[in-house]
């Protein structure tokens, strides 16, 4: 298979009708061939033998034939040369052969059937049946090829020596029409033709019926894709009968069950945020009220606000929780990127500080905006935003360093990049660091990346991992241009 071109089913199938009209084209080809050839030699053989029987003593004695082989012109007067020219005349009229006569070795035409030919001339074309006459003249029969004659009609000529006493003494020659194999040379074109229709016909046939396999085909691996990107919503449409509508309530049923999973793991994962949130509520505002307490020494003022602090990341954690449970239908308004990641680049270094209770690590932040307006949904984002660069911040350590975000246009998408020159990821970990509750950090509920390609797919987008020139990690989410969700593949 050559590697440009694509073994889909419609290819296959046009391959099949093409194969087997090609083989039908070939081999009517090929019996029409084998009959020409058989209805060649019936007429060689009729030829042969017609010249053959001209030869017989009774037609041209051999007390005649001394004279026969010296005629010159004019002798086609003579009583002898009427006598065998029309014996030769009765004999082609019987036999339905074109023309019978007599030629020397030479191809000198001594006598013919036509009465308006002149005896003793030489033969124009007896060059071309030189191999002929001197088969005659070693006492062998034989036959002409096919040559062009008279009103576009093809002839062949047999050849039979006249012997006598053992000893071929000249040629007689046989012609006759062979317009039938002409017939069968038009029925091949006719043939060839009808094969070549046969093939366009076949081929949009084939077309058709790989289309009726293949579109439904196409739509359910749609829809797998759909599912695979987060979409549990979109029914699975294709139906109808046979394996293919099969394979499509099969695909619409396992949706269903992803559906109801999903719906189930939303409804836990928001119940045990709810649970954890009432009594977290309290924590807070005691551990609020302990550090503002005006009796409470130094020491107990520090591990009030280490709760408090404490308590605040619960409750974020609890936050995360509310919004990966929560349905993410994106709501479209135009994005001013430098804006939004003016609101959420406060927020993280803020986040630090808060986190470490203690001055944020040396950040060297890098912006670059070539995309800077485009359609996306502006809390979404800034929760894509805000969380790759959490996560990129806290992969630098106290040490700090450089993180670069970044927008840009790629082939009809928005690709949003935040990369750190922190250690990285080990790349076999890539696929395993986008699913949920997968962490190595000692806080956190492993549901950052997982959110950020959450909301990336609600837009119809991705999210990919990758070595980042900087050293660290590099995280890019696509978008649809625009941020339109159908466009999603």
């Amino acid at each position: 298979m050559l590697p440009f071109i694509r073994p889909t089913i419609r290819f296959r199938l046009l391959m099949a009708f093409a194969a087997f009209l090609i083989l039908l084209a070939g081999l009517s080809y090929w019996i029409e061939h084998q009959a020409r050839i058989a209805l060649e030699k019936e007429l060689d053989s009729k030829l042969i033998a017609i010249a053959a029987a001209a030869s017989n003593p009774t037609i041209i004695s051999s007390i005649q034939l001394p004279f026969v082989l010296d005629f010159v012109p004019g002798d086609e007067n003579t009583r002898t040369y009427r006598i065998i020219r029309d014996r030769l005349h009765q004999l082609k009229e019987s036999t339905g052969v074109e023309r019978l006569g007599m030629w020397n070795f030479e191809g000198r035409i001594l006598i013919d059937s036509d009465s308006s030919t002149i005896a003793g001339l030489g033969g124009v074309t007896a060059n071309l049946y030189r191999s002929h006459l001197e088969q005659a003249r070693g006492g062998e029969a034989s036959a002409s090829f096919l040559f062009p004659g008279r009103g576009d009609q093809v002839y062949k000529m047999g050849f039979a020596p006249v012997i006598r006493e053992g000893i071929p003494q000249a040629v007689i020659v046989a012609e006759g029409n062979a317009g039938f194999l002409a017939s069968a040379g038009r029925m091949r074109q006719v043939l060839i033709s009808v094969g070549l229709v046969a093939l366009l016909l076949g081929a949009l046939a084939a077309w058709g019926l790989a289309s009726s396999v293949t579109s439904p085909l196409r739509r359910m691996a749609q829809a797998a894709r759909l599912i695979g990107g987060g979409d549990l919503e979109s029914p699975v449409t294709t139906a109808g009968p046979g394996e293919v509508g099969e394979l499509g309530r099969v695909l619409e049923g396992m949706r269903r069950d992803l559906q109801h999973r999903d719906q189930q793991l939303r409804l836990m994962v928001a119940g045990v945020a709810h649970e954890i949130r009432n009594p977290l509520g309290g924590l807070v505002l005691y551990a609020d009220l302990l550090g503002q307490d005006p009796t409470l020494s130094e020491e107990g003022r520090a591990q009030a606000a280490k709760i408090l602090r404490e308590a605040n990341i619960l409750e974020r954690i609890v936050e995360e929780f509310n919004i990966f449970a929560r349905p993410s239908v994106p709501e479209l308004e135009s994005i001013r990127m430098a804006i939004l990641w003016e609101e959420v680049r406060p927020l993280v270094e803020g986040r630090m500080v808060e986190e470490r209770s203690a001055a944020p690590p040396a950040i060297k932040w890098v912006e670059e905006w070539e995309a800077d307006e485009f359609s996306a949904d502006r809390r979404q984002l800034r929760q894509i935003l805000l969380n790759l660069a959490l996560n990129a911040a806290e992969a630098l350590g106290a040490a700090g360093g450089i993180i670069r975000v970044r927008s840009r246009r790629a082939a009809g998408e928005i690709v949003l990049e935040v990369e750190d020159s922190g250690p990285g990821v080990d790349p076999s970990k890539y696929e395993e660091a986008l699913e949920p509750f997968v962490t190595t950090k000692a806080r956190g509920a492993g549901l950052g990346l997982p959110m950020v390609q959450r909301l990336a797919r609600a837009h119809g987008g991705s999210v990919a991992l990758d070595r980042s020139d900087l050293g660290g990690l590099a995280v890019r989410v696509r978008l649809p241009q625009d941020g339109d969700a159908d466009s999603r593949e």
